[in-house]
């Protein structure tokens, strides 16, 4: 008998780049959130980076926050590149 494939549940990486491709009409507006959040980055260096990582964060990013410390996860978004 030939081994069947079970079907797997796909990649939380795999859900949320489809959800970042779907059209939002509140895309500007988050656009330019994220766009102060750069400038806040910015201007206040290290400061905005430590505050960010002591914000209550969900489960999910528990494994993220190691990597905060190399880059604003908001630059790279909007690069259209996600971790």
């Amino acid at each position: 008998m030939a081994t069947h494939k079970i079907p797997h549940k796909p990649s939380r990486r795999k859900i949320n780049n489809q959800r970042q491709k779907r059209p939002r009409s509140h895309d500007n507006i988050q656009r330019t959130q994220i766009h102060e959040k750069i400038l806040k980055f910015i201007l206040w260096g290290g400061a905005y980076r430590r505050k960010r990582k002591n914000r209550k964060t969900k489960k999910g990013n528990k494994r993220k926050r190691q990597k905060d410390r190399k880059a604003p996860k908001e630059t790279l978004r909007i690069q259209g590149k996600t971790r």
